[in-house]
């Protein structure tokens, strides 16, 4: 009875607006689901990371066939990162992590951009590696001393 209520399958199609897939499922002779709704992660923020299609995904079924049930994600092939890295690894090499060890926050990115009316740091030392380059006024206190 549980297996057929709790099935892994291979993601079909994606719709990234309505946040649902379709899924085969290969032990039922490759039937196709309907679409099912993704389960996200609770919190005030939205998730919005869907599995691709040919992503294994485990599936939570309700009842009977695979008509009706929900996708609780994605079951990766390989895990990115290492032990006590704690965030989001892409595979172009992208990060954002947390390292347990350590206690630092780590970005890798080609490119980031950041968007806000203020950014505000405060650290007893910031050091930058490579040009800095600034459009408008630069204000700064104690320079030299």
């Amino acid at each position: 009875m549980i297996s057929a209520l709790i099935k892994v399958g291979e993601c079909s199609t994606v719709d990234f607006e309505s946040g649902t897939i379709t899924v085969t499922f290969p032990d039922r002779e490759d039937v196709v689901s309907r679409s099912l709704p993704l389960v996200i992660p609770a919190g005030s923020g939205l998730w919005n990371g869907v599995p691709r299609p040919k992503d294994m995904v485990l599936c939570l079924m309700l009842g009977n066939g695979v008509s009706n049930g929900f996708c609780a994600g994605r079951v990766p092939d390989t895990w990115l990162g290492s032990p006590g890295q704690e965030g989001l690894f892409f595979e172009d090499g992208s990060q954002v992590f947390y390292d347990l060890n350590t206690g630092a926050y780590h970005i890798k990115a080609k490119n980031v951009i950041v968007e806000a009316e203020t950014v505000s740091i405060k650290a007893t030392t910031v050091n930058i590696e490579g040009n800095l380059v600034v459009t408008g006024t630069v204000t700064a206190a104690n320079i030299g001393g």
